[in-house]
C-alpha cells in the first residue's frame, strides 16, 4: 500500500510539472522557430496606431510593407518600406535569429529583434553598440481595441537597458509579426505602437 502511494505521488509530481512546463513555450514546436513570430511575403502590409501616454490611442497611423525580397552585405531578406520615414529598412534571418536594420543607408549594425527558440525564458543580448538585453516573459493573449481582435499565443518579450529606468515590452503574434509596442517606466506606459490591421495578398498565406 505505501508503494502504491509513493508512485501515485510521483506521478502528481511528474503530471504538474509537466502541466507547468507548458506554459513555458507555445504548445506546437514549430512555434519555437522566429521567424512564425515574423512572417514577411511580398505586399504583407502592417498598419500600426501610434500610442500616447498611458497607451491611449493618438489617431495618428503609419504603414509598414514588405516592398522586395533582396540581398545585401548582410544577407538575404525583405525590404520594408515605411510611411512615417519614407525609409527602408532591412529585415534578414540567420540561423536562429531575425535581425532588423532600420536604415539601409546607415552604417550603424542590425538590432537582433527575435532569437529562437521562442520560448519563456529565453534570453539574448543585442549588438554591443545598442546595449539591450531582451527576455521572453510570457505567452498570452492579447486583446486590441484598436484592431477589434484578440492575438492569441503572443510572445511577449521584454527589454531593458542597463542604467535606464525606461524599459520596453514587445508582443509577438505567430503568423502576424509585431502587434504591439509599448515604453514603460515603472508601470506607467509613456508611448508605443499597436497594430490595427496585416494586409496579405490573397494568393500568400
Amino acid at each position: 500500500m505505501k508503494q502504491i502511494l509513493v508512485i501515485l505521488s510521483m506521478l502528481l509530481v511528474l503530471f504538474f510539472a509537466f502541466e507547468c512546463g507548458k506554459e513555458n513555450k507555445p504548445t506546437n514546436p514549430e512555434l519555437e522557430s522566429p521567424s512564425y513570430y515574423f512572417p514577411i511575403n511580398s505586399d504583407y502590409k502592417w498598419t500600426y496606431v501610434s500610442l500616447g501616454y498611458d497607451c491611449v490611442a493618438t489617431g495618428d497611423s503609419f504603414v509598414i510593407t514588405a516592398v522586395n525580397r533582396n540581398t545585401r552585405p548582410e544577407g538575404s531578406g525583405w525590404d520594408l518600406v515605411s510611411s512615417a520615414s519614407g525609409g527602408t529598412s532591412f529585415v534578414y534571418h540567420v540561423a536562429d535569429t531575425i535581425f532588423y536594420k532600420k536604415d539601409v543607408t546607415s552604417t550603424l549594425p542590425p538590432y537582433k529583434v527575435l532569437v529562437g527558440p521562442i520560448r519563456k525564458g529565453t534570453f539574448w543580448r543585442d549588438t554591443p553598440i545598442y546595449g539591450y538585453e531582451y527576455d521572453i516573459v510570457a505567452f498570452e493573449d492579447l486583446y486590441s481595441s484598436i484592431a477589434g481582435e484578440t492575438y492569441r499565443g503572443c510572445a511577449k518579450i521584454k527589454r531593458t537597458l542597463s542604467g535606464s529606468a525606461t524599459f520596453n515590452y514587445f508582443w509577438w503574434a505567430p503568423q502576424i509579426g509585431k502587434v504591439k509596442e509599448a515604453v514603460y517606466q515603472s508601470e506607467q506606459c509613456q508611448q508605443g505602437e499597436e497594430l490595427k490591421r496585416l494586409d496579405k495578398p490573397p494568393h500568400f498565406p
